[in-house]
């Protein structure tokens, strides 16, 4: 009697049970007709030669059923098996198991048509081939409902075998240089990034060194009359490095503390709740002491008129990074005034 021939690894036992399992109950396909070398009553009978078996069951199969996974594609004997089928010019259904794809199939098989095992439409084209490559009235009785359940049974047992079987072991040596020539340049590129980082380190150092010098010295009083606004300027000044001499909350407050600290820096408010002319205190200051002042004011429009302050203006609310910006550029031109006077007073 033509038989069909379950081309697997034995690796792929699960999944091959799963498809004998499929023929005889959902397509009727008669248990003898069915061979599969890893399933009992479908396997090699006791006693006998397993290579001169196997050659005899491959000789003249009516279909040729091949699971073409990872691990087939490994197994010498299977590729063997898949020799004879293409030499004997044997009608063949290769079944593609993801990872593999239709590239292995052409590369061995030719164009010939393959399923894609995790497409279920596949399965309804598998009963028709079936039918035709069995004689006729060989194939038992099964109704429409039961082909039905079978199917839907597959469908749901299908991604839980697919998911135990095991993954390619071997790598093409294609995709090995690929790998590695990736390897390679992903190398060169982290050693690229190392010597950036390294140079990005050093400058950063020297920068922190230039910072600390400019704020080494940097002395700074805070004028404001809300409290929480003071609080954050000097958490903000101190984190980068500046020293805060004071913390006044009014224009007579902060003249005293000026004169009595001498600051580099005036950070301050020029409206506030008690009446204090801001502006003018900010004049007296400049007039009485050598320092830069930073105005910090949502009131800017007070500087329009005269008399003003001459200063940096940050706008309230302030932002960070752009206080600390200004107080960075009056600081590094005091320095530059220092070094300056430092040369002329050499000469």
């Amino acid at each position: 009697m033509p038989t069909i021939f379950i081309s697997h690894a034995t690796a792929d036992q699960a999944l091959a049970r799963l498809l004998v399992d499929f023929l005889k109950e959902a397509v009727g396909v008669p248990e003898r007709t069915i061979f599969c070398s890893s399933l009992g009553g479908h396997d090699i009978p006791f006693a006998s030669d397993f290579n001169q078996y196997i050659k005899n069951k491959i000789d003249e199969p009516a279909l040729v059923i091949i699971l073409m996974s990872a691990a087939y594609l490994e197994r010498p004997f299977c590729l063997m098996e898949l020799g004879a089928t293409w030499v004997r010019s044997h009608q063949a259904l290769p079944i593609v198991i993801p990872p593999v794809d239709y590239t292995d199939v052409t590369r061995t098989l030719g164009l010939t048509q393959s399923w894609e095992i995790t497409k279920p439409e596949g399965l309804l084209k598998l009963r028709e081939l079936i039918v035709h490559a069995l004689t006729e009235g060989s194939l038992e009785f099964r109704s429409p409902q039961t082909w039905d359940e079978k199917r839907e049974r597959w469908k749901q047992q299908l991604p839980k075998v697919l998911d135990l079987l095991p993954g390619r072991s071997l790598v093409e040596r294609t995709i090995l240089e690929n790998a590695e020539a990736r390897i390679e340049n992903q190398d060169r590129e982290l050693r690229e990034l190392a010597e950036k980082l390294a140079k990005q380190q050093a400058e950063t150092a020297v920068a922190r060194g230039k910072l600390e010098k400019l704020t080494g010295s940097g002395r700074v009083l805070i004028i404001d009359d809300e409290p929480l606004i003071a609080l954050d300027l000097e958490n903000l000044l101190i984190d980068a490095g500046f020293k805060v001499v004071g913390v006044a909350k009014n224009g007579a407050e902060g003249l005293e503390l000026a004169v009595r600290h001498a600051p580099d820096f005036v950070v301050s408010e020029i409206q506030f709740k008690d009446g204090t002319d801001g502006k003018q205190m900010l004049i007296e200051i400049s007039e009485t002491i050598d320092c830069d002042i930073i105005i910090v004011t949502a009131h800017h429009d007070l500087l329009l008129r005269e008399p003003r302050p001459i200063g940096y203006l940050v706008h309230k609310p302030f932002q960070p990074d752009l206080l600390l910006s200004e107080l960075y550029k009056s600081a590094r031109e005091r320095q530059e005034l220092r070094d300056l006077r430092a040369k002329l007073e050499a000469h």
